[in-house]
């Protein structure tokens, strides 16, 4: 059966989540449940033997629409909180978004960035030590906490 994919804003739509900017939020928070979503472009996703991941938002990222970049970080802040969030898969403009592709993800910060991360790449591994520059280790073991 072929996919049948949306609008980004149609398919938050069928989630039951309100978008702020319609045209522009990348993500939303449920009204049923209060859970997380998280729009992400599939050429921004990352697939290795740990997993997959993708870059959410990063201070430094182009943003064309400034609110909906405060937005995304709030979303993510909460998704961290929450230990839990829903991905969808945005094909872009031509593809759009197939509700049946979304995924569970787990949202941690690196750096003062935060990521998402499903598949094996979402499991903690306590015997690793994360290889990241001295400034950093402090936001890797705040996420690990969190967790």
């Amino acid at each position: 059966m072929p996919s049948r994919r949306l609008p980004r804003a149609n398919a938050f739509a069928l989630l039951g989540i309100i978008l702020r900017y319609p045209e522009r939020s990348w993500s939303g928070v449920s009204l049923r449940d209060g859970g997380v979503v998280l729009a992400m472009r599939t050429v921004d996703v990352r697939v290795d033997d740990d997993g997959c991941s993708c870059l959410l938002w990063a201070g430094a990222m182009d943003w064309f629409h400034g609110p909906s970049k405060q937005e995304r970080l709030e979303h993510c802040q909460l998704a961290l909180l929450r230990g839990a969030a829903e991905g969808l898969l945005d094909h872009g403009e031509s593809g759009g978004v197939d509700l049946g592709e979304s995924v569970s993800l787990r949202v941690i910060r690196i750096c003062g960035e935060y990521w998402a991360k499903w598949g094996s790449a979402a499991r903690p591994r306590a015997a690793e030590r994360p290889m990241f520059a001295p400034r950093c280790v402090e936001d890797v073991r705040w996420a690990a906490l969190r967790s």
